[in-house]
């Protein structure tokens, strides 16, 4: 045998070892008349060269007469080789009566024009296609909004809604190509969970409340770019003098009126000592007492505690203030009880 029919044959036998071409290979006579070409699923777009963002394509079967799509007549091993780009796969298949393959994926990390050439046997030309990638901008602003920023009642339950936003030098939105984290927290030692600017998103929103009343200072900072931002943040404490006052106030009439329902026969309006050793707090005693339950009343529906305030009153005025007052005057002591149940309930889920 001559000596390059033994080197030809020695390369056949290599690359039908390797898998770089499939042992059944054969110039099928249905692929003389069709052609492979790239579809870019995102035409326009240009890409990040991060080695993250990632450029969408499928290979295809046209008919070179008619220039539309044509399904295989056999598997067709199509193989895959880049320029200045990232592959994820280099080898695909578009599987007999399929007109495309599944999706390829191209990322860069160099700035520039990408091109991807796919061949395959029997197919007499490479299909081939350009992508461009873009050197992705670093943000030059974190921004911080809140709104409203004034005149929040610190319950823990009333809230300002942050937006957070990256900015770009020219004051245009940047749009992240990777999820960005954001770190909260204040001059009162509040910390919130990073909230996350996702992939591909504008901006993100997020509330927060807090107990403490005040002008807090909100900071949000970004560890990705090492940006902050900074807003105020009026709180206004529901415990005023005058609700405080008020619900005293509903909590001794409260007790007045259950007294009255308990002792209607035999009212004391001051202290008595009674036959059995004991005192009785009189009305008045008893009243000022249940004010007491009127104030601890009021100050569970101030932070929204359980069974409270079932009417939902506004507890930041002074009627809302004087009836849960009322309530917890005639009910704190049910109340109260309710809450030892609720704690122990707690304590054994524990």
């Amino acid at each position: 045998m001559e000596k390059w029919k033994k080197v030809l044959l020695i390369i056949t036998s290599f690359l039908l070892i390797s898998g770089y071409v499939p042992v059944n290979a054969q110039i099928d006579t249905w692929t003389v008349q069709y052609k492979l070409e790239i579809h870019n699923q995102q035409p326009n777009k240009t890409f990040g060269a991060n080695g993250e963002d990632e450029a969408k394509m499928n290979i295809v079967i046209i008919n070179k007469t008619t220039n539309i799509l044509e399904i295989a007549q056999s598997d067709v091993v199509v193989f895959l080789r880049s320029e200045n780009g990232i592959l994820k796969t280099r080898k695909i298949t578009i599987l007999k009566g399929n007109a495309q393959s599944d999706d390829i994926s191209l990322t860069s990390t160099e700035p520039g024009i990408a091109i991807v050439i796919a061949e395959a046997v029997g197919f007499s030309e490479p299909a081939t296609t350009s992508i461009k990638f873009i050197q992705q901008p670093n943000p030059s602003e974190l921004s911080l909004t809140a709104q409203p920023d004034e005149n929040i009642m610190a319950n823990g339950i009333d809230s300002t809604l942050l937006t957070v936003k990256l900015l770009n030098p020219d004051g245009n939105l940047f749009v992240p190509q990777t999820d960005v984290n954001i770190d909260i927290s204040t001059n009162k030692g509040d910390r919130l969970p990073p909230i996350q600017i996702p992939k591909n998103k504008r901006y993100v929103q997020a509330p927060f409340n807090t107990t403490k009343a005040g002008v807090v200072g909100i900071e949000a900072s970004s560890p990705d770019f090492r940006l902050e931002n900074n807003v105020n943040v009026i709180f206004v404490s529901p415990l005023t003098i005058l609700t405080t006052l008020l619900a005293l106030l509903g909590g001794f009439l409260g007790g007045i009126v259950k007294y009255y329902e308990e002792n209607k026969k035999k009212i004391s309006f001051s202290p008595k000592y009674q036959s059995d050793g004991t005192w009785s707090l009189g009305l008045l005693g008893f009243a000022a007492f249940h004010a007491l339950f009127g104030f601890i009343v009021y100050l569970g529906a101030t932070f929204d505690m359980p069974f409270t305030n079932l009417f939902n009153l506004p507890y930041y005025n002074w009627e809302g203030s004087f009836m849960i007052g009322v309530t917890g005057g005639l009910f704190g002591s049910i109340i109260i009880y309710l809450w030892g149940r609720l704690y122990k309930a707690g304590e054994k889920n524990d």
